[in-house]
C-alpha cells in the first residue's frame, strides 16, 4: 500500500461547495451594504452642496446661488462632487438666482449603486424618494419617509 498524499476530488468538491454557498449568502450582504454606504454619502455630499452655496451667497456671490461651476471654480465644494458623479450617484445643482436653488441626487444605476434619491433646496431640509427617481420639493422629508422606522 502507498501512503496517499493530497486531497481526493470528492474532498476538494466538498469545499469548493461550502465556499460557493458562503459567497451565495455574503454577496446580497455586501451589495446592500455597499447601497447604504453610498446613500449615506450622498445624502452628506448633499448637505455639502447646501452648504456651500449658502457660503457662496454670502461671500462671492452678493446673494445670488450658484451652478456647480461656479462652486468648483471658487473652490467651495471639491472637484470630484463638482464633477456631477460621486459614489454611485449623480449630482445636479440648478442656481435661480436669489431666489433658491435645488440640489438633486440619484443613484447611477437604481438597486446597485443605491435605492433612493436625495433633494434639497434653499431651505436646508433633505427630503428622499424611496424608488430612487429624482426627488421634488414634495417629496417626504429623509427620516420621515419609511414606516416603522
Amino acid at each position: 500500500m502507498r501512503k496517499q498524499l493530497g486531497f481526493s476530488l470528492i474532498e476538494l468538491l466538498i469545499v469548493v461547495a461550502i465556499i460557493g454557498i458562503i459567497a451565495a449568502l455574503a454577496v446580497p450582504n455586501l451589495v446592500r451594504t455597499k447601497s447604504a454606504a453610498n446613500e449615506a454619502s450622498a445624502i452628506s455630499s448633499v448637505r455639502a452642496l447646501v452648504t456651500g452655496q449658502i457660503t457662496y451667497a454670502s461671500t462671492v456671490g452678493n446673494s445670488d446661488f450658484a451652478g456647480m461651476e461656479e462652486l468648483v471654480e471658487t473652490g467651495i465644494i471639491d472637484s470630484s462632487l463638482g464633477s456631477g458623479i460621486k459614489d454611485g450617484y449623480s449630482f445636479t445643482v440648478a442656481a435661480n438666482g436669489r431666489s433658491g436653488f435645488t440640489a438633486i441626487a440619484v443613484p447611477v444605476a437604481i438597486g446597485t449603486t443605491g435605492e433612493r434619491g436625495f433633494y434639497s433646496d434653499h431651505t436646508g431640509v433633505i427630503r428622499v424618494s424611496e424608488d430612487g427617481s429624482p426627488p421634488s420639493e414634495q417629496s417626504p422629508v429623509l427620516g420621515e419617509s419609511r414606516s416603522g422606522q
